[in-house]
């Protein structure tokens, strides 16, 4: 079966669909993302923990409830609350899956933030989520390196969305050397080398448009394009075409 291309990345189920009457827009959506997470990690939780982390565990699954309760009853600023008070290490220990602890950050913490903190607040507070995110899931790689070769699924999220984040507050730097990072996750899940060069060049292609280097990200394009035109016979001919039709659409996008 041929892969369809497409700009974005695989597509996951992040955000809430359609209107939550009289909510802010910062927090369409929050609830339908924390009853999904509590479904997701209620059903990975068939095991029982050690004693000697029982009340650990306990105490996470606790702050957790609370949490949940303050948001069905939406008591939205309480749930915040409720984070920020020193209670941050007892999400990490309930949501032990990576695509849960993302969906936390993504499309919970952070819209609750840039309602009742401000946008610069919450971006500061999602680029240190993310970077610890990250910093969990290179562990985590680096522990099956010899084994299955496991890459958690949201990894090119996490990567993208630390390095938009970045780039934004000033540190191109930093941003620009998550790009072998993002190419070598994205071609460990997918074994396509042809969409993970795509994946790279979208993402320092926006680096330089956030960065104002609008001129920049076009070139970027262009010579992604100049490659394949040079190596078509690396590739299928009917992805190559997929991509071609992608690249002219950004170049467009560019341009206008």
């Amino acid at each position: 079966m041929k892969r369809i291309f497409t700009i974005i990345f695989l597509s996951v189920c992040l955000t809430a669909s359609g209107q939550e009457a009289g909510l802010p827009m910062n927090l369409q959506g929050v609830k339908k993302n924390v009853i999904q997470l509590d479904s997701a990690v209620t059903a990975m939780t068939e095991w029982e923990p050690e004693e000697s982390s029982y009340e650990t565990e306990a105490k996470a699954r606790d702050i957790w409830e609370k949490f949940k309760n303050h948001i069905e009853a939406d008591k939205y600023d309480a749930a915040l609350d409720l984070y920020k008070d020193g209670n941050q290490g007892d999400f990490l220990v309930y949501l032990k899956h990576s695509s849960h602890r993302y969906l936390f950050y993504s499309q919970v913490l952070r819209p609750l933030m840039q309602e009742y903190d401000g946008d610069d607040l919450a971006l500061e507070q999602y680029i240190s989520n993310l970077q610890l995110e990250k910093a969990m899931e290179d562990f985590s790689i680096e522990l099956q390196a010899d084994g299955n070769g496991y890459i958690p699924e949201v990894y090119p999220f996490v990567i993208r969305d630390l390095g938009y984040g970045l780039v934004v507050t000033g540190k191109m730097d930093e941003a620009q050397e998550l790009f072998k990072n993002l190419i070598d996750g994205v071609y460990g899940l997918t074994g396509d080398a042809l969409y993970a060069n795509l994946v790279g060049t979208q993402y320092v292609a926006k680096l330089y448009s956030l960065d104002g280097n609008v001129g920049w990200a076009i070139e970027t394009w262009k010579n992604f394009k100049s490659f394949l035109e040079e190596n078509q016979s690396d590739y299928d001919e009917e992805d190559l075409h997929a991509v071609f039709v992608l690249i002219q659409n950004e170049l467009g996008k560019l341009t206008e």
